[in-house]
């Protein structure tokens, strides 16, 4: 039973998402001594409102209105208590706004983000410049899967791949026939394969240590993987090849943010620690994502547009990444009972003004990620 009537409410769930939810305030709640909410979280609680999808919608049409109705009912956060064992029950169970005797928030006014138009920028980042004129690629790539294996957190085949693909670069001598067979070489042993010749011959490429006969082999598996992935492309818009020359011509800068992608990505590793499960995108996951939701990529032609990420290139990824982190545990609790995670719709995960939905093969790979209506 809630603590008091809704016409004694002090704070309404109208007023506390005017106030506070719309700007994605942190909040801090004070609750009425004998209320349930006392009783279960302590005095106080703090953290980030949390909202369904379908809830903010039909908040932002209440507070449209100059004289709105005032309802009460459940507030979900994303915070702590005092009371640390029942903290997670915040998002779950949550308290009543009835309950609520004061809120504070120690944040200045924000300005709104959900609904807004336009480009965006990931909150809360501090951009640091790099020189990577004295960067070793190879070097810096072995030791990073070093210090994975150290603390326990698994290399998936295409890292084992790129790792002892350098490893054959840097130290030949190290490369057992047993790695060199199941890593690097083809079927009949003749030659490598086309993963970790790409590898190789980049690395020396770099190193300047590749001689005549391997740029030669180089430059031909080069052509092959970018006019398959070109495939690969015009097959997810649905377009033919007179088409996508259209737009190279017609949008020159955008074909060569494009074409940069299909030449230099790579299989990737989006999330790895504290996980049975690390989650990775090869490059038909990739572009599938970026070529219909990514603004430079969207190409008029096709009829396969969806919902348009409101950041630059580099910055989805990291949305990604930081989305994926904050439901490590759910994820792995998932992909643990062999099923595969979705999150879409009103469960959609909400970040800096929009939902998203993501969806992850039982085998850690993402199919699919992009903003919601």
């Amino acid at each position: 039973m809630n603590f008091l009537k809704d016409k004694d409410l002090i704070y309404s769930l109208e007023d506390i998402y005017k106030y506070g939810g719309q700007f994605d305030k942190f909040l801090a709640f004070w609750f009425y001594y004998k209320s349930d909410a006392y009783h279960k979280y302590g005095p106080s609680a703090y953290g980030h409102l949390i909202y369904k999808k379908n809830e903010r919608q039909n908040l932002e049409l209440a507070i449209g209105n100059e004289n709105y109705e005032k309802s009460d009912g459940k507030i979900f956060i994303d915070g702590s208590c005092e009371n640390k064992e029942n903290a997670e029950s915040l998002k779950t169970e949550g308290f009543y706004a009835s309950e609520v005797s004061k809120i504070l928030t120690p944040d200045n006014f924000k300005e709104k983000q959900y609904k807004i138009g336009g480009l965006k920028e990931i909150p809360n980042t501090i951009k640091i410049p790099w020189d990577f004129t004295e960067w070793d690629h190879e070097a810096m790539t072995i030791y990073n899967a070093q210090i994975k294996k150290r603390n326990g957190w698994k290399l998936l085949e295409h890292e084992l791949l790129e790792v002892h693909s350098y490893a054959f670069v840097l130290y030949p001598e190290e490369v057992s026939d047993h790695i060199k067979d199941k890593y690097l070489l083809n079927q009949d042993g003749s030659d490598f394969n086309d993963d970790a010749a790409l590898f190789i011959y980049g690395a020396k490429k770099r190193r300047n240590i590749i001689d005549a006969e391997e740029v030669k082999k180089f430059k031909i598996l080069l052509k092959r993987r970018r006019i398959s992935r070109i495939g690969i492309v015009r097959k997810e818009l649905g377009i033919s090849e007179r088409q996508f020359n259209s737009f190279k011509h017609a949008h020159p800068e955008r074909y060569r943010e494009l074409l940069g992608a299909i030449l230099t990505f790579n299989t990737e590793t989006l999330y790895f620690s504290n996980t049975n499960f690390p989650i990775y995108w090869d490059f038909e996951r990739f572009i599938h994502i970026y070529i219909r939701h990514y603004h430079n990529f969207i190409i008029d032609d096709s009829t396969y547009k969806g919902t348009k990420f409101q950041y630059n290139y580099k910055d989805i990824r990291s949305i990604a990444c930081l989305i994926i982190e904050s439901l490590n545990k759910e994820i792995n609790a998932v992909l643990s009972s062999g099923k595969p995670y979705n999150k879409y719709g009103d469960q959609g995960y909400y970040f800096n003004g929009n939902y998203y939905t993501l969806r992850i093969e039982s085998d850690g790979r993402l199919m699919a990620f992009h903003p919601l209506e």
